[in-house]
This record gives structure tokens, C-alpha cells and sequence, in this order.
């Protein structure tokens, strides 16, 4: 990336190198017990996730040199605003030096909500506001733009993040500086009620459907839970410490558009972290159709 925006407000200057994986990252803290029969009891001690952005920068020139510099200020408490690149809506119409409304070319999306910031970047410009309010395609901003900014310009989701204790960037040439950075979202502020609903259940759980990616193969693992004691001579010792097998299935799934992945970050997010029980087909040939019911 070569770039250089003029910012307004502390913006994260990295942008992602989409040749390496972008990683978005929801994590819960659950307490678990587990008896010897293998009945669990869980409790979440979160209401809402923790979540961290991870991907690879590469950035030449002015910008590299930027980063650098940005990493040697500290802003207040360490807080920055990164965009969010894969999450983004459009300005429907021009948007003056003075607006508060902004038109949107479709229904703001679930992540844009009152309290929320966003960042608009123009061809030269980035800078961030927060959300008033939100209208059928519109948004109202707490504070008016100091830019003005193009029909067609982005209006892009941003997360309060400190950048990690320690970065370290790889200089390639005398111009080129590449790094893999992982920012910590600061906790509380997102709001991740408008993520996709379920759709459907079956006897009270939550039902699955969604084909799994076979390019990746689904595994299947039984662990009979056995503890073997063996010294190497005589007779080896084994127990069960469990009166059960475990019986584990591993499928891979791949969204091919946001809302494809937003579904799953939903369905996690409902959980809790607790892994709350939920219908999943294992999609593999189990039982043979014959007539007068399945063998």
C-alpha cells in the first residue's frame, strides 16, 4: 500500500494485504465442569466477546513511514480507530463540509447502530464520526464533517483498538516495511445484537444447515476415555476414568459473502461461549434408505 490519507481523528494507517488472511477473532471466558458421566455445566463469565483483528500490512514510502511514527505516539489510553475494510457502505449522494446526514445506497447494516463510529474515506480523506442515529438509508452523525466527501465515497465500520505492547515491522527494501499486527478491540462498545438470527429449531435447539466446504475433510474421532498404566514389564493396567466415548465431529465451513460469515459470528455470539447444544446434519452417508425404514 502506497497511499497517504490526510486523517481526521486517530486512525489506524495499516491496511490489510489481502494476498495473506484477514482474521477476525470472538472470544468468550466459560467456566466448565464436567461429571463422570459427561454431563457439563457451563457459565459464561462474559456478556460480550472479546474480539482482536489480525492481518499482514505491507506499506511503501510516506506510508510505511507513517506507521511508524504512528507506533511511537500514544494517543489517549492507546486508542485508535481501525476500519473495518470488509464491512462498508456507500454515500448515496455527495456529503458537504458541514453535513450531518448522510444518504447510504442500501439499508444501513447491522453493525451501524446509535453509539457506533464509522470512517469515511474519500479519494484523499479519511475521517472518523459517530452515529447519532440511523434511518431507512440514512445515518445521522453526532458531530458535522470538517470534509466533504463524493457519491460513492465509503463509510466504513471502525473499532476502538490499541495496537499489541510490542510491534515490529520488517523492512523488505530501504522502502518497504511489512508486518503482521493484531489489534485488541477495546471491550464494551460493540454491539452485536443486529448479527443474523437463527433459522430454525428442532425440539427447542437451534438447527444448522449449512453445508460444510468437503475441500477440507470432515474428520470424525472416538476417544473411549481409557487410562493406561504400563511400566514396560507384566501386565498392563486399563481403565475407563469416563463411562462414555466421546464421539467428535470437525467440518469446515467457507462464507463467500459477509452476511454468509456474520451467520456464524452469530450463532457464536448467541452461545456465549458455553456451546450450547444445536442440530447439525454430519452431511456423510449414515444410514442407507430400504424399504420400511432406514438400517
Amino acid at each position: 500500500m502506497k497511499k497517504l490519507y490526510t486523517r481526521t481523528g486517530e486512525i489506524v494507517a495499516a491496511r490489510p494485504n489481502w494476498t495473506g488472511e484477514v482474521t477476525e477473532e470472538y472470544t468468550f471466558q466459560t467456566v466448565v465442569g464436567t461429571s463422570a458421566d459427561g454431563t457439563e455445566t457451563r457459565e459464561a463469565l462474559r456478556a460480550h466477546p472479546r474480539i482482536a483483528v489480525e492481518f499482514l500490512s505491507d506499506n511503501f514510502g510516506p506510508l510505511g513511514r507513517r506507521i511508524g511514527a504512528d507506533l511511537k505516539v500514544w494517543p489517549d489510553k492507546g486508542l485508535r480507530y481501525l476500519p473495518v475494510h470488509w464491512r462498508y457502505t456507500k454515500l448515496a449522494a455527495s456529503a458537504n463540509v458541514g453535513a450531518t446526514v448522510l444518504g447510504l445506497d442500501r439499508t444501513p447494516p447491522w453493525w451501524m447502530t446509535p453509539g457506533s463510529s464509522v470512517v469515511l474515506e474519500g479519494q484523499s480523506t479519511q475521517e472518523v464520526r459517530e452515529v447519532a442515529s440511523v434511518g431507512a438509508n440514512s445515518v445521522t452523525l453526532t458531530e458535522p464533517l470538517t470534509g466533504a466527501f463524493a457519491l460513492g465515497d465509503r463509510v466504513i465500520l471502525a473499532w476502538r483498538v490499541r495496537y499489541p505492547a510490542s510491534s515490529s515491522l520488517s523492512s523488505r527494501t530501504s522502502q518497504h516495511r511489512q508486518s503482521r499486527f493484531r489489534f485488541e478491540v477495546d471491550p464494551g462498545p460493540v454491539d452485536l445484537t443486529g448479527l443474523p438470527a437463527a433459522t430454525g429449531f428442532h425440539e427447542g435447539h437451534e438447527i444448522l444447515l449449512k453445508k460444510p466446504n468437503f475441500t477440507s475433510p470432515i474428520t470424525t474421532v472416538f476417544d473411549d476415555q481409557r487410562e493406561t498404566l504400563d511400566f514396560g514389564i507384566g501386565v498392563v493396567e486399563v481403565d475407563r476414568f469416563k463411562t462414555f466415548t466421546t464421539h467428535q465431529e470437525s467440518l469446515t465451513y467457507l462464507a463467500k459473502t459477509r452476511e454468509q460469515a456474520d451467520f456464524f459470528i452469530g450463532m457464536f455470539t448467541r452461545s456465549r461461549g458455553q456451546r450450547m447444544p444445536f442440530w447439525v446434519p454430519t452431511f456423510l452417508f449414515d444410514a442407507e434408505p430400504v424399504s420400511g425404514g432406514a438400517q
